[in-house]
């Protein structure tokens, strides 16, 4: 039986690596009420003037939640709403979900909030993925616990796609739900609108 004896010097990246991992947990956490939030001002701005005709149906709240949770990347989810977008726009304006109260341009406003800047790419505004990956940065920095080369190896380009996907995933999710309990209160749902 062979019997595998880390390193020290092993044993001690790990552990960094592990109070990276604990860092961004923490600061992903501090952040979720932010998310709902967000989803909660959308869906409320949306429904303030809603007939029930501009309610999107389940099944697309669905669809939208199904990419956001199979999507790699944010522009994925742009692409869909723009796509349901683009066929809203051949119905009557009370038959229109995605445009009405400009959602479509919302929610991609939203979702430029919150995933922020892609890798290598300076825009004016930082998101909520960068706000994060700042925070635990100078966490990190600040506590001699996590090395240079650690903290350097750890923040890479697949590291900040997966922070930027969770943070959207849990957007979409509280959105569909918030939007789903709201459509409810709309004069003349009926369960067939679900």
């Amino acid at each position: 039986m062979i019997l595998l004896l880390a390193t020290p010097e092993a044993r001690k990246q790990a552990e960094e690596e592990q109070r990276l991992a604990l860092l961004l947990r923490r600061q992903m956490a501090l952040y979720k009420d932010t998310l709902m939030q967000h989803a909660n001002e959308l869906v409320e701005e949306h429904f303030r003037q809603v007939a029930r005709g501009n309610c999107l149906k389940a099944s697309q709240l669905n669809n939208l939640e199904g990419v956001a949770f199979s999507a790699d990347n944010p522009g994925k989810v742009i692409q869909f709403i723009n796509k349901q977008a683009q066929k809203d726009i051949d119905k009557k304006p009370e038959r229109q979900g995605w445009t009405h109260n400009k959602l479509h341009e919302k929610l991609e406003g939203k979702i430029s909030i919150i995933t922020g800047q892609q890798r290598g790419r300076k825009t004016e505004v930082n998101g909520l993925k960068d706000t994060i990956i700042t925070a635990v940065q100078q966490r990190a920095e600040s506590a001699p616990a996590v090395s240079e080369s650690v903290l350097g190896q750890w923040l890479s380009k697949e590291r900040e796609q997966d922070i930027q996907m969770e943070l959207l995933r849990e957007f979409m999710a509280y959105f569909v739900t918030f939007y789903i309990l709201k459509a409810k209160e709309v004069p003349g749902h009926t369960e067939e609108d679900d």
